[in-house]
């Protein structure tokens, strides 16, 4: 197994994921501590720049050499990171999860363009289906990754109709 180590804004661990590389049934083995109130590696993040959440550590580590990513440990923003971003983020919040999470990338999207604080600060990343950073990263390399960063955008009226969000 890989470990991730996650370290607090005082330097402190406050969580990791060990994860197997070798296809081993159980993918993930993680402490039993609540993460809805963990912000991984936030001793690493930025608040006055732009922040990018993405679904996982492998997809944190596809993004290198771009800093400042918040992995969501899943698809879903949970209550507690809703609040740090619209407490402390000062730049740009782009959503980039996987191919197969349109809908989800969409709902955080919604729930973070609404706020006043966050309004025409939210982009997101649509990746191909059935795929994820990790996958252009293998594929295509850094320049890969630049050029699908370069796609960022808001939403439009037609992403809301189309999607039912």
């Amino acid at each position: 197994r890989i470990i991730f180590p996650s370290y607090n804004k005082h330097n402190k661990l406050n969580y990791f994921l060990a994860r197997s590389y070798v296809g081993h049934k159980i993918k993930y083995k993680n402490p039993i501590l609540p993460k809805m109130n963990v912000i991984i590696n936030e001793i690493n993040i930025n608040w006055d720049n732009t922040i990018y959440l993405v679904e996982g550590v492998f997809d944190m580590i596809g993004l290198f050499p771009i800093k400042n990513i918040i992995p969501l440990l899943g698809k879903n923003l949970n209550e507690y990171l809703y609040y740090i971003l619209l407490k402390k983020s000062k730049g740009y919040i782009i959503v980039c999860l996987d191919g197969d999470a349109k809908k989800e990338t969409y709902q955080i999207y919604k729930k973070l363009h609404t706020t006043i604080q966050l309004k025409n600060k939210v982009r997101i990343i649509d990746l191909p289906d059935n795929s994820d950073l990790s996958d252009i990263r293998k594929d295509f390399g850094k320049e890969g990754i630049i050029e699908i960063l370069k796609t960022n955008r808001k939403l439009e009226l037609s992403d809301y109709i189309e999607n039912n969000i």
